[in-house]
């Protein structure tokens, strides 16, 4: 759950900032709502693309690669700004880079958050009631994340307005150290203590690997 919460936090960080950033940038509005527009389109789009893919790599191993891919380009996203805000960059190579980076690059990657997260708690949970209070659970951390973020870009913002930007991939960093540590192995789930795998877990030698997990 807290991996879903800090990951989409830090994808709604720029909800309530996009027209002073895009003036504090000097670029387009549309540029930064752009950006954040193509994010969510890649979300809606690659859900069911990573949702095969934490049946054939493992829930973790997904969850970690996802997570690590958010990082990279929340990271280029805050480069791209700081750049920027310096004058190391023009317009045209600001806003190019800002839309790839925090637009596809980033909703692509957090993508997996959702049906990976989604199998990994009915693959954890033993009885209907768990897996309801699980699913319910971690619906609720998206949803939440949406004030969250908005709270949190607002408090930042007053501060300095490119703070939320800089601070996205630092939210991802934390999700990815809770995954790092808190999910469990492929494999280690309520199969696993059977002796026999869980639905969707891969082999050892059938597994496309993303990383190790």
């Amino acid at each position: 759950m807290a991996v879903a919460l800090f990951t989409y936090t830090a994808q709604n960080m720029l909800n309530v900032s996009i027209a002073p950033l895009s003036r504090a940038l000097d670029l387009p509005e549309w540029i930064v709502g752009a950006a954040v527009s193509l994010a969510a389109l890649a979300v809606a789009l690659l859900s069911q693309f990573w949702g095969r893919r934490s049946i054939a790599w493992g829930r973790r191993r997904v969850l970690l690669c996802a997570l690590f891919l958010a990082l990279v380009a929340g990271a280029l996203f805050s480069t791209a700004v700081w750049l920027r805000a310096g004058g190391g960059i023009g317009a045209a190579w600001a806003a190019g880079a800002i839309m790839a980076a925090r637009g596809p690059f980033f909703g692509a990657s957090v993508a997996a958050i959702p049906p990976t997260g989604q199998a990994l708690v009915a693959e954890v949970t033993h009885d209907e009631a768990s897996r309801v209070r699980g699913a319910s659970a971690f619906s609720g951390a998206i949803n939440m994340s949406v004030m969250i973020g908005s709270v949190v870009s607002s408090l930042l913002g007053a501060w300095w307005i490119f703070a939320p930007v800089h601070a996205t991939p630092w939210f991802v960093v934390v999700a990815l150290v809770i995954a790092w540590a808190g999910v469990p192995r492929d494999g280690a789930g309520a199969g696993a203590d059977q002796g026999t795998p869980s639905p969707g877990t891969p082999s050892e030698s059938g597994a496309t690997r993303c990383g190790s997990p």
